[in-house]
């Protein structure tokens, strides 16, 4: 079932769907437990294409970007990713050269496990700030999430990108065309930090319609827009 938010109704053209992220063909997905949260809980998401894509990337302006997101800007290939690996608990965020260093070696350990360029990988993190990151679990973490990957691990994705949201967020949609039906999945994390009490979000999306980057690239902020436009409060 998609996510409960302040947003407009479904249109008419789109139907909702069972699944999230790995509904549309080609997208498998996982999601563990490294250890940087406690009790177990899953903090460590893999999302990854099975064949060549393109993407399109929208990023936060602020001027105290984490390493992360000045790494997969930079430096990541944002036209034609094949994976994202996504970590919650600690978001590399005002930690100098070593979190810049523990995002670079987030992406590396992802595409080395995929056999894909470091290029085609994107990092995206969640949690405390000015906290560094303790690598050797999130090394594990990534071989784990890498080796479990499916088409059937949604939700573990979903519940891996949090920090306080009530419950994880993801859902499918189904859009009928004349050339056939195109799948769309989703997953976002959009709450509050764990500290300080800041609201942040991860959105991913995925879909198996042949669009060319450029295309992409014009859609993106146009949804981003209407996103920030449609939003309240209210909405979890």
């Amino acid at each position: 079932m998609m996510p409960v938010t302040g947003f407009p109704p479904l249109p008419a053209f789109a139907q909702e769907a069972a699944g999230g992220l790995t509904h549309p063909q080609g997208f498998l997905a996982a999601g563990v437990a490294s250890g940087v949260k406690k009790r177990g809980k899953p903090d460590l998401g893999i999302l990854a294409s099975a064949v060549a894509s393109v993407s399109a990337t929208t990023f936060t302006m602020n001027a105290a970007a984490a390493a992360l997101v000045r790494l997969t800007c930079g430096t990541s290939d944002c036209a034609q990713l094949r994976a994202v690996v996504v970590n919650a608990g600690n978001a590399k965020a005002c930690t100098d050269k070593l979190g810049l260093a523990g995002a670079a070696r987030m992406r590396l350990l992802a595409a080395n496990h995929l056999r894909l360029p470091v290029e085609q990988v994107a990092v995206s993190s969640t949690g405390l700030i000015d906290v560094h990151l303790p690598m050797a679990k999130i090394d594990a973490g990534i071989g784990a999430a890498a080796q479990t990957l499916s088409a059937a691990d949604s939700a573990d994705f979903a519940m891996a990108i949090r920090t306080n949201d009530e419950y994880a967020k993801f859902g499918a949609l189904d859009v009928p065309l004349a050339e056939g039906v195109v799948h769309v999945g989703l997953a976002a994390k959009g709450r509050g930090m764990i500290s300080p009490k800041m609201v942040t979000m991860l959105c991913f999306v995925t879909c198996d319609a042949v669009v060319a980057a450029e295309s992409w690239d014009e859609l993106m902020p146009a949804a981003g827009a209407a996103s920030t436009a449609c939003t309240s409060p209210r909405s979890t």
